[in-house]
């Protein structure tokens, strides 16, 4: 894609930087060793030592207009060659995967400073993103995100210590609350310090998600709690009894701690200190939901990264038939992981479509279709935070996003649909492979050592006539014949399709 954007001459550049990543057996992303969670795959690289190739200075930049004789629609298009820092020179690069160096500061930056700086990396990467360019555009909301991250305590994040650390932004690190974990697989994130009744706090669910709420009850005995829902049902307040601390996330157990000596202290300073206490929660509250919107403004250029397969015109000439493409299943990963840690601090209806999405993309149809439909049944929650400048929900169109890029319930449901018709063609062509491979051992007629009843395991020949391979004491006693291989073919790729895992 071309970008709109084209550096001036003597501009200095960085080009976007793809993280090293690695996959488990299973498929699932492993972020390299202090490469950060995996949704910060594109960034910009770091600073330039002065002989390689993470800086260039432009020499020359143009635009050209271009005209397309098939449709007569003319276009433009942009070039500019860059001096690397290495002394070598390139000729003809599109701007489309560079942007401008944007270089920390060297002193220590305070939180409103980074926040203003959060803002700037947003802004430029709404411009990138709806000029097309989605891995510039990536790289900046990266830069964004790990600013916020970078101003949040630790314990109102909810994840395992480091998940939330991009190389150069470290995310705080709560001494008290790290001390008091009972657990060593516990985080700083997870305190289980308990709480106590009319704190603010937000409850992880068993799909990754998050609901805030105020605790009702505390039975410190069993490490449980009761939790008064933000959220309302029919007019009435939701309730959860008996809620793990280990459950918990995002209230400052610290502050707990610093308060035991309160008692000794007048009125006026207990009112002081509580009233401190709630602006400092009610900000990174703020921060959390930016930091949301931010993520799941990350998952829509990982999405458009990922390509994949589309609806297309089937027979019936209804938009059913499943058209198959390449998919970038990095990205597709990087999505889930950014919509995975947006639906940790909001639970939102564009969360769940773009993970269901991403998912539908990487094979996982089950997964898939739980989201999109989660999806459709959440209603319309307020999304919060600044980003939006005052509009409500996701399901609203986004400064930045364009109209392809709403959650609304018709673009659930057509993904829903586009699932069903991905899952068909999955199935049929497994269908096609299976019989393409019986009918290869069928007419072949040569022996695979499946056969029990095949000339080599009669005869000791390979064909009629034909010279002897072995004894007959050396031959096979434990074959499959050619029935049997074709059920163990017909289980393994139902077995796959049931996984997700599935061969074209």
């Amino acid at each position: 894609m071309t970008s709109a954007w084209l550096p001036a001459v003597g501009e200095r550049i960085r080009p976007v930087e793809t993280g090293a990543e690695a996959v488990s057996p299973s498929g699932d992303p492993i972020p390299a060793p202090g490469g950060g969670p995996h949704w910060a795959r594109l960034r910009w690289p770091p600073k330039s030592n002065g002989d390689d190739r993470r800086e260039a200075m432009v020499s020359d930049a143009e635009r050209t207009t271009t005209l397309d004789p098939g449709s007569m629609v003319s276009g433009e298009k942009r070039t500019m060659s860059v001096v690397w820092e290495d002394g070598t020179e390139d000729d003809g690069l599109s701007p489309a995967g560079f942007g401008p160096c944007v270089d920390r500061p060297e002193h220590e930056e305070n939180n409103e400073a980074r926040a203003e700086r959060a803002r700037d990396a947003r802004a430029r990467g709404a411009a990138r993103f709806r000029d097309g360019d989605d891995a510039a555009a990536a790289a900046e909301y990266v830069e964004s995100c790990a600013l916020l991250a970078s101003t949040l305590p630790s314990h109102a994040l909810p994840a395992a210590e480091g998940g939330w650390n991009v190389p150069g932004y470290p995310t705080p690190v709560d001494a008290i609350a790290n001390h008091s974990s009972s657990s060593p697989k516990s985080s700083p994130g997870q305190s289980r310090t308990a709480p106590t009744v009319g704190t603010r706090v937000r409850v992880m669910a068993p799909d990754g998600s998050s609901r805030s709420g105020m605790v009702s009850y505390v039975e410190t005995d069993d490490d449980m709690c009761d939790v008064m829902f933000d959220e309302t049902n029919d007019g009435e307040d939701d309730e959860e009894v008996g809620v793990p601390f280990v459950r918990l996330f995002g209230y400052d157990a610290a502050a707990r701690h610093s308060c035991a000596g309160e008692h000794d202290e007048d009125e006026d300073t207990r009112r002081t200190r509580r009233e401190a206490a709630a602006r400092d929660a009610e900000s990174a509250a703020q921060t959390c939901d930016e930091l949301a919107s931010r993520l799941l403004d990350l998952a829509r250029c990982h999405l458009r990264m990922s390509g994949g397969g589309t609806l297309g015109v089937g027979k019936d000439g209804k938009m059913n038939a499943w058209v198959p493409a390449h998919t970038d299943a990095a990205s597709a990963r990087a999505c889930v992981s950014a919509c995975d840690a947006a639906l940790a601090m909001r639970r939102t209806r564009a969360g769940y479509y773009l993970r269901g999405r991403a998912r539908v993309l990487l094979c996982a149809f089950t997964a898939a279709g739980d989201d999109l439909k989660t999806a459709l049944e959440l209603r319309t929650v307020a999304d919060g935070g600044g980003a939006n400048d005052g509009a409500s929900g996701d399901v609203q169109k986004r400064p930045e996003a364009s109209e392809h890029d709403i959650a609304s319930e018709r673009e659930v449901k057509l993904a829903l649909r586009a699932l069903r018709a991905a899952a068909k063609h999955r199935r049929a062509s497994d269908r096609r492979l299976a019989k393409a491979i019986i009918g290869h051992v069928d007419e072949s007629k040569k022996d695979f050592r499946l056969d029990p009843g095949s000339e080599l395991e009669t005869t000791g020949r390979v064909l009629v006539g034909g010279p002897y391979l072995r004894p007959p004491h050396e031959r096979k006693h434990d074959a499959v014949d050619v029935n049997g291989l074709k059920e163990i073919i017909k289980e393994k790729v139902a077995e796959r399709v049931k996984r997700g895992c599935v061969v074209m």
